[in-house]
């Protein structure tokens, strides 16, 4: 149908249904909002804005619930979804996993798309089925637009920074899972807490130690990380860092925590060291070693 002008005009006059269902249960708008070549966008346009003109619904939807808006969300038509708007499109219909259109905009990173949802009265606060928000699916991401459509949401001054989904993960663990420090500096400068963990036993400072992302974790410490957070089996952070092979790691989490030292033992009586040795990492254990005698030095010193 896409670049048919004509022959779609001459359909409609003869009675054709402007909202026909493909096989695939999906609209005529969603087939026509599908198309990724410029090209055939361009040819589509005016189709849909011929379809739009003689009564076919802005606001339809697929058998998943996706509707055009939430569509052209995933496919970055912000032209298409700028007509859709001027025809009536809802911005805050949600589909059956109770994902709009400004949630498909933010797993995009569109900042263009975001701006232009929130323009036309998006709520950046409403959840999915899940308790996801728009900045959660934005800061999980590694995109080009990550940075600039977190700022954006960050802006309207109308979500929460610390909301938690429903398995306790906030937007600054997820930015710190994506390996973004850009990211996760926005959140923490906007008020984002550190310490917050997940229901799994999970919190940004040991997600920085695990993937040896040093930026993070130097970031994550300036920014009032505690160090003596445990798990619930009383693993501390220098466990985790004794898990890995990056000395380094070790040693900056050790110069930040002067109580959680090798001795420190778990709820199976583990200390850190236990956890080297258990790796096979001669290079950790001697490392630890080397460390906690230093620590003990300048306490009594």
């Amino acid at each position: 149908m896409g670049g048919h002008r004509d022959a779609a005009e001459v359909l409609l006059s003869c009675g054709a249904d402007p909202e026909p269902r493909s096989l695939l249960y999906s609209t005529s708008l969603t087939l026509l909002i599908w198309q990724r070549g410029k090209k055939e966008r361009d040819e589509s346009m005016g189709i849909i804005q011929l379809l739009l003109e003689k009564g076919a619904d802005p606001n339809g939807a697929d058998d998943d619930g996706d509707t055009s808006l939430i569509s052209c969300s995933v496919f970055q038509q912000v032209e298409v979804t700028q007509l859709l708007l001027k025809h009536g499109a809802q911005v805050d219909v949600a589909n059956n996993d109770g994902k709009k259109a400004i949630h498909a905009a933010a797993t995009e990173c569109d900042p263009r798309m975001i701006r232009l949802l929130l323009d036309h009265g998006a709520n950046p606060a409403q959840k999915d089925i899940d308790g996801w928000k728009a900045l959660h699916m934005a800061a999980q991401m590694d995109k080009k637009g990550t940075l600039e459509v977190v700022k954006v949401l960050v802006d309207t001054r109308r979500i929460e920074i610390n909301d938690q989904e429903e398995k306790g993960t906030t937007a600054l663990y997820l930015a710190v899972q994506a390996g973004r420090p850009d990211v996760a500096q926005v959140l923490l400068e906007a008020g984002a807490d550190p310490n917050i963990t997940t229901k799994p036993d999970f919190w940004p400072l040991r997600r920085a130690v695990l993937t040896s992302n040093m930026e993070l974790l130097n970031l994550l410490l300036s920014h009032g990380a505690d160090v003596n957070l445990s798990d619930s089996k009383g693993r501390n952070i220098v466990h985790f860092a004794c898990a890995q092979s990056d000395a380094n790691i070790l040693k900056r989490v050790v110069e930040a925590s002067p109580d959680a030292l090798p001795q420190q033992r778990d709820d199976n009586g583990g200390t850190p060291l236990h956890v080297a040795v258990q790796n096979d990492n001669e290079e950790i254990a001697l490392a630890l070693m080397e460390l906690g005698g230093a620590s003990k030095r300048q306490r009594a010193e």
